[in-house]
């Protein structure tokens, strides 16, 4: 075990912001949006390594430790984290308030899947809405093998009922309940939970939800919950802070398949910071400006759009 540590410490290096500084101390490579970046020394891929509770990526929802980014707002990333000569540092480098665009990879392939999803996120650079910053991350991370991380032990939150054994980890935010059937549902969804983020902003009118009171719980990462005591579905829930949790669902005739992130709850002083900050990211463009056609989308900020579809 003790030569695996010292092989993780040898083999993964995590950037300094290259002498950019935020109060006096040198900031991590994404700090400003919210995560710590690293680099597998052997292929030279960019991993998220850690991510600060209650930080912009922490917020949407969608990015979990040990997920690959491939392209910085429409640069894709080469040797070294960086893009035609660009550095790390100086591709994530921004204002506050400022949105950066990151195309990234999952982790691990889902059931079926021959390699990794690909997904796309936005993000605007801010403070966290914590009171202080907490990192959550993979305590070992080898990035040629990304372990699974689901049943690490991070903390106790308690159990269910008094006595009964203690789960450990983050939840995604979900109380259950046992329906008429024994089959286990949704009770309630907790705010400023990870299902409580997801559901932000609220459908358009006419949409379904994300999640419902009464919802079923079919399958937790393709384990089905026929069966299973609510503490055992509860424990299935929880694991290491930004780890992803996937579900199958049904609500009426329909069934319906959904990832959330393990992550602490945010305090109910900062939901109304959290909302207004997942109505602004839905309000910036879906693509960088780099990577778009429209003269009228187009910024000089940092680089000078496509136009009428020619690469400048």
């Amino acid at each position: 075990m003790a030569a695996v540590k010292q092989q993780v410490k040898a083999t993964v290096k995590k950037f300094d912001f290259f002498g950019l500084t935020a109060g006096g101390d040198k900031q991590r490579p994404g700090e400003q949006f919210g995560c710590e970046l690293g680099i597998d020394m052997g292929s030279t891929k960019v991993y998220v390594a850690q991510m600060v509770n209650g930080g912009p990526a922490a917020l949407c929802g969608d990015i979990a430790v040990g997920d690959q980014v491939l392209a910085i707002d429409g640069r894709e990333l080469d040797s070294n984290g960086s893009s035609g000569g660009v550095k790390l540092g100086q591709l994530v480098d921004g204002e506050k308030g400022q949105p950066i665009w990151l195309k990234m990879q999952r982790a691990k392939a889902a059931d079926g899947e021959s390699e990794p999803e690909k997904y796309n996120v936005r993000l605007l650079r801010q403070d966290p809405l914590a009171d202080s910053w907490t990192w959550s991350g993979a305590p070992e991370i080898v990035w040629n093998a990304v372990p699974d991380l689901a049943n690490k032990t991070v903390k106790s939150v308690g159990g269910l009922i008094p006595g009964a054994p203690k789960i450990t980890g983050e939840g995604v935010g979900l109380d259950l309940k046992k329906g008429s059937a024994g089959e286990i549902c949704v009770k309630s969804i907790a705010p400023g939970g990870s299902a409580w983020l997801r559901m932000h902003p609220p459908p358009l009118e006419g949409e379904p939800a994300l999640f419902a009171v009464d919802d079923q719980i079919l399958e937790v990462d393709g384990v089905s919950m026929a069966k299973k005591s609510l503490f055992e579905v509860d424990s299935l829930l929880h694991g290491h802070p930004y780890t992803r949790v996937h579900l199958k669902l049904r609500r009426g005739e329909g069934v319906m398949e959904v990832d959330l992130l393990r992550a602490p709850q945010l305090p109910a002083p900062k939901l109304p910071n959290a909302q207004k900050y997942k109505a602004e990211i839905a309000a910036c463009p879906e693509i960088p400006p780099l990577e778009r056609t429209n003269r009228r989308e187009g910024t000089r900020v940092l680089f000078a759009p496509k136009i009428a579809g020619l690469v400048p």
